[in-house]
């Protein structure tokens, strides 16, 4: 059975579980950090990393970081844009 959040759960979620929602797996985990394709890009390279410890993230690409809130938007944005990954 799926978790349900509500509102103020958000900030909580893990990235790693909204990744996994995105159907994103990361390609090369290093302690706490967690290497992935961009759900917002078509890289050829995996270049957003997770940092598990602290719920953030940074992409290398385009030198952009945040929380999930942050992640969400972008991938809304892209999804506008040009359609589903």
């Amino acid at each position: 059975m799926a978790m349900r959040y509500t509102e103020k759960d958000i900030g909580n979620i893990p990235l790693t579980e909204f990744m996994a929602a995105l159907g994103e797996k990361p390609v090369k985990s290093f302690e706490d950090m967690k290497l992935y394709y961009a759900p917002q890009r078509d890289d050829p390279e995996p270049m957003l990393v997770v940092n598990t410890s602290t719920n953030k993230w940074y992409d290398y690409s385009t030198d952009q970081s945040g929380d999930i809130i942050d992640l969400a938007a972008l991938k809304n944005e892209s999804d506008a844009l040009y359609g589903p990954a």
